[in-house]
């Protein structure tokens, strides 16, 4: 055992002194720009939002120049963009006047703050990032000084510089990637003067976005930019928004995704549709923009929630990632449509307002699936989430939906959805009838989307409402789960409900939703 242990220990030293199993090494270089090492009498003519008012963000893409071609068009010639803006001279982010256009569209649409999509990193490539970012900064400048509204500015950190590491992928447990990552912060906000922030109950506001692009990362990562941050900014602390993928404790989180379908999370996403046609090499995904239709149903359905309960923070995503047509700015296909109707719909969420449910089951008392009528009334099985694969099947002589084996571990799940005519936000108390076929000794379990932040993850979107044991007697049985704060709001994976099998498989052959 001895002899075992010190040839362990002999290896670990020798993988340790292996070139290739050293640490990389960074050390931070001076900040991009020259608002650092602040004190407080530098925020003298800053405002901070407070976090219980209505704020709407949207994604600013700055990467492009007509003139250079960059980001423009693919080394054929053939254009990268699916819609396509009015034409001018100067669409580049090497153009103040540009810069200066959209923002005036973007106040005209009454958003609050614009996040700039920065990809910089301590080695300064990605030019474009720094250059926009500069451009953009003395427009808002100059149009302060003329008097006109601006909105503030956020940072929307691509992450994508986290792949660009001394070796690779940066590992952010480790002191050098807790070192990147804080410069590529640190430079962005060293860029911009603290008048023009964007704050939350003081604090500037960092979304983040996709964690894959990381080796690694813990909570770490998160106190070591608080700390440091503090310490070059006056004391002051980022209010982060993650995206799915980290796996931290910050400030908010939201998902991306809001244009192909709201998301509702901490921090709402929503958009106006999907189309990435002109870029080479993907699957191809159209969510058609139906003249706008799909982008009122967006919002409408966040003016259907509780006054109370709705996200504050709202992210639009985007307003001029051409690529992938989800832009809300002026667009030769589009006109100035989504400009109109984002300041429409945001004037009510700010208001308050709140649309009642309307449609075909508004005043219904119970929804109702069953496979073997083929009936769906009001009441919807989604076969089509990742971890909820069914297929049809007969038990006993009757049709119902089977619970399929995947890769995602020994649970199984059948997801429900509910119409929103029948209930969405309301916080009540429904029952769950489901009527299975009792084989096997699994575990059953509900799991619903709650008026409880804290009865599971995603605030509330999983909460479990009960058990049922299998018994094994091959016959058809039914039961009730009672849930007494059902808030239906679509969290579930896109749907309200699920029903989670551990141990084996389930058959069901109907399922109702009913108002207690």
């Amino acid at each position: 055992m001895l002899g075992r242990f010190l040839f362990c220990v002999s290896a670990i030293m020798l993988c340790a002194a292996w070139p290739g199993w050293a640490e990389p090494t960074f050390v931070r270089g001076e900040p991009a720009g020259p608002y650092v090492g602040l004190t407080e009498a530098d925020f003298a003519s800053a405002r901070s939002f407070r976090s219980d008012e209505v704020v709407l963000a949207t994604t600013y893409f700055y990467w492009y120049d007509s003139n250079s071609g960059e980001n423009w068009v693919y080394a054929d010639g053939a254009t990268t963009l699916t819609h396509h803006p009015v034409p001018s001279s100067d669409y580049s982010y090497r153009s103040v006047e540009w810069h200066k256009r959209q923002m005036r569209d973007i106040a005209a649409a009454g958003i609050d703050v614009i996040l700039p999509v920065y990809w910089g990193d301590p080695n300064r490539r990605a030019l474009w990032s720094f250059v926009g970012l500069q451009k953009l900064v003395q427009a808002q400048q100059e149009m302060v000084a003329a008097g006109e509204p601006v909105p503030r500015i956020g940072l929307f950190h691509a992450a994508i510089s986290l792949e660009w590491g001394p070796q690779g992928p940066v590992d952010l447990t480790l002191p050098y990637g807790r070192e990147w990552f804080y410069t590529t912060i640190r430079d962005f906000w060293s860029q911009v003067p603290p008048s023009r922030w964007a704050m939350l109950d003081g604090k500037p506001l960092v979304f983040l976005y996709a964690a894959f692009f990381a080796k690694a990362h813990d909570q770490s990562c998160v106190e070591f930019v608080r700390s440091e941050f503090a310490r070059d900014f006056a004391g002051r602390t980022p209010y982060l928004v993650r995206g799915d993928g980290w796996n931290l404790e910050t400030e908010s989180q939201y998902s991306w995704g809001g244009a192909v379908g709201p998301r509702l999370r901490h921090t709402a996403a929503l958009g106006p549709g999907y189309d990435h046609s002109a870029v080479k090499g993907r699957e191809p995904l159209v969510v058609d923009r139906e003249h706008g239709a799909f982008y009122s149903r967006a919002w409408e359905m966040l003016l259907r929630l509780r006054p109370e309960r709705r996200p504050r923070l709202v992210h639009l995503e985007t307003w001029n990632e051409l690529h992938e047509a989800t832009e809300l700015c002026e667009t030769v296909e589009c006109g100035r449509r989504y400009i109109e109707l984002t300041r429409h719909y945001g004037d009510l969420y700010r208001a308050g307002v709140r649309l009642p449910r309307q449609g075909a089951y508004a005043a219904a008392g119970e929804v109702r699936w069953d496979p073997s009528r083929e009936l769906e009334a009001g009441l919807r099985h989604d076969p089509g989430v990742g971890d909820g694969p069914t297929a049809p099947g007969v038990r006993g002589g009757r049709a119902c939906r089977v619970a399929l084996p995947t890769s995602f571990g020994l649970v199984r799940y059948l997801y429900f959805q509910v119409e929103d005519s029948f209930a969405f936000d309301e916080g009540a108390p429904f029952a769950v009838r489901v009527v299975y076929y009792d084989e096997g000794d699994g575990l059953v379990q509900l799991q619903y989307d709650s008026d409880d932040p804290q009865g599971s993850v995603v605030e509330g979107a999983f909460k479990a409402g009960g058990d049922l044991r299998l018994g094994d007697s091959h016959t058809w049985q039914g039961h009730v789960f009672h849930v007494p704060d059902a808030r239906f709001v679509n969290r579930t994976h896109g749907c309200d409900f699920r029903l989670a099998v551990l141990g084996g498989g389930l058959a069901v052959a109907a399922v109702s939703a009913v108002r207690e």
